[in-house]
């Protein structure tokens, strides 16, 4: 065959071949200078001598107290020359974005970009873009210049800079993608939902050297639902290049990478196909973690740099257990599989159980008869589910035809489920039933600056929904019908409030230094809530006014944390014992990013061109 991979650019003083040879001795050389400095714990070789092939593995090591975090919007990005890598870090209960140079003993804290997140180089590594505060930004690497590029970014999902100096990125995780210039200027729409195909999201754009783009379409949040296409800007052409991935990376010398759960994949790409699908994908032996955003945590810079964070298929194993108040185990006799949620019914006998697998699914798990079920619904993922209060139906978030809306179903899979709510471009996730059944609280979240808001519908009649509380979530009803408890971070974290049901009234604080998820007793006299390793609860005294106690500790431990802006789990009609999905191998924080210098020469090995 004539055809050729994509032309990349070159420097004066770095042809492409020269640069896979520079980048790998300038790298050794590194390593052999903090060998000799004794930094070897920040800066360390992987196990094992260099391949022959050069390839090295190095570990970086954060500082004693930081870890990377926003861990599913992309944190972490590399220079075009792979000498500095950059990450969104917290420290000191703040996040900001560091810059760790490969030759430097400590990473930099990058002032002025507090709240920063999914950061991305400019061409020649002189600047980091990144979003904050409801804005597209950039910070000159070394200095403290930091410039407003957009305002309005309402719940970002990735950014690339562009050669020619157009910035594209993804206002929100329910839009199409948007570019401007990095000078600043007008935001203008670049690609729009293709609603024949279902899509609900572009997201986590790419910018390949010859001026068109890769970026992740998705139809849906399970890995099944999730395409890499390339656009050619110009003429607005789009083609599905791989049917099932996320996260694409192009690799100089005619690769395309990109990842799929917590591994990464990639596939020789020449400029002229259209479509990958025939291509056998090869697997790689780095394990760059995936999150639920689909945002692979991996990045390659021009001169065969790579770099990740680590997951391991491991992760995705859950189990379903229950935890007492004072915080002992038993196991459930559900089998381990990826749980993302569980919901108890009302009688305690079953629950709804959320299940990641090619799509998110709601599965029906009986106590008595030891059963997991399917809840058959009518195509596309399932998810965020709660249960009316006889226990007859289950209420859930259904991505149908490119839309995110509220659907219910008998909860014994008979019949056909039902579209509650219909408004487009938004993803709306319910969060409780009122305890008279006629009252759905939900979350309204997508494309919002002011983040979600909290809503009620009836369930009966019109079902014309009425705004209850902005930026809010996770409303849950109290046992009397009079109290709604939400999770807000007005203050600049999250804290549990209560007020008055369907409102007005006056807030009411709940939880003191942090908290979320609340969920009530089934008598309303507790009200339970999580932070980040501990179950917390007050205690309340009911009635035309609410008394709450001060917060007490019941138990600390590990979970699966929520997702989809739901409760992720559920106390039992006692309130002795609460339902909770627990990681086989628990996630911990992460503390080392993974470099493998001469990666070229990796997937030239396990990928010979032909």
């Amino acid at each position: 065959e004539t055809e050729s991979p994509i032309s990349v650019p070159t420097t004066p003083a770095a042809p492409a071949r020269r640069a896979i040879g520079t980048g790998l001795a300038a790298g050794l050389v590194a390593v052999s200078i903090l060998a000799t400095a004794g930094v070897m714990p920040w800066l360390s070789p992987g196990t094992g001598p260099s391949a022959p092939n050069g390839v090295t593995r190095l570990s970086i090591a954060l500082p004693e107290g930081d870890e990377v975090t926003d861990k599913n919007l992309a944190p972490l990005a590399i220079s075009p020359d792979g000498a500095r890598i950059t990450y969104v870090g917290f420290r000191s209960g703040v996040r900001r974005l560091f810059v760790r140079n490969l030759v430097d003993r400590e990473a930099n804290l990058l002032e002025g970009t507090d709240g920063a997140r999914s950061p991305f180089f400019s061409p020649d590594g002189h600047w980091i873009g990144f979003f904050a505060q409801g804005k597209l930004k950039k910070a000159a690497v070394g200095s403290a210049a930091v410039q407003v590029i957009a305002d309005d970014i309402a719940d970002p999902r990735g950014g690339t800079w562009a050669a020619d100096g157009t910035i594209y990125f993804a206002p929100t995780n329910v839009s199409g993608l948007w570019k401007v210039p990095a000078s600043g200027g007008r935001p203008s729409e670049v690609t729009m939902l293709d609603r024949q195909r279902g899509e609900v999201s572009h997201r986590w754009p790419h910018a390949l050297p010859d001026g068109s783009l890769l970026f992740s379409s998705w139809t849906g949040p399970g890995p099944d639902e999730h395409a890499i296409l390339r656009l050619t800007p110009a003429t607005v052409e789009r083609q599905v290049l791989i049917t099932t991935g996320d996260t694409p990376r192009y690799v100089a010398g005619g690769y395309l990478a990109y990842g799929r759960l917590d591994a990464l994949f990639a596939v020789p790409w020449r400029s002229t196909q259209t479509t990958l699908d025939n291509v056998a994908p090869i697997s790689l032996p780095e394990l760059p973690r995936l999150e639920n955003e689909g945002a692979a945590i991996y990045d390659v810079s021009a001169n065969g740099t790579l770099a990740y964070i680590s997951g391991g298929t491991g992760r995705y194993a859950q189990r379903i257990v229950w935890v007492d108040r004072a915080g002992a185990i038993e196991a459930t006799p559900m089998p381990e599989r990826d749980y993302e949620a569980v919901a108890l019914s009302p009688d305690g006998r079953r629950a709804v159980v959320q299940v990641r697998e090619g799509t998110m699914g709601l599965w029906i798990f009986d106590f008595s008869r030891h059963t997991l079920t399917p809840l058959a619904t009518s195509g596309g993922s399932s998810q965020g589910a709660v249960w009316t209060v006889d226990g007859q139906r289950i209420i859930y978030r259904g991505t149908r035809h490119g839309t995110r809306n509220i659907y219910w179903k008998s909860a014994d899979g008979s019949g056909e489920e039902e579209r509650l709510t219909t408004k487009p471009n938004v993803i709306h996730t319910p969060s409780s039933v009122s305890p008279d059944g006629q009252w759905l609280v939900f979350v309204e979240g997508g494309g919002q600056a002011l983040g979600s808001s909290t809503w009620a519908l009836r369930l009966q009649g019109d079902r014309t929904p009425r705004q209850l509380l902005p930026s809010v979530a996770n409303g849950q009803v109290s046992p009397d019908g009079r109290w709604l408890a939400y999770q807000s971070n007005a203050s600049g974290q999250f804290e549990v409030y209560a007020t008055p049901f369907p409102g007005p009234g006056p807030r009411i604080p709940v939880s003191v230094d942090g908290g979320e998820n609340p969920l009530w007793s089934r008598d309303g006299r507790e009200l339970f809530y999580t932070t980040e390793d501990s179950m917390m609860a007050v205690t309340l005294t009911p009635g035309a006014t609410l008394s709450v106690s001060a917060p007490r500790l019941l138990f600390e431990g590990r979970y699966r944390p929520a997702s989809n802006s739901v409760t992720p789990f559920s106390v039992s009609p006692d309130g002795r014992r609460f339902l909770r999905v627990q990681q086989v191998q628990p996630d911990r924080p992460v503390t080392r990013i993974d470099v493998v210098l001469n990666w070229f020469s990796e997937l030239a090995t396990a990928i010979p061109y032909r």
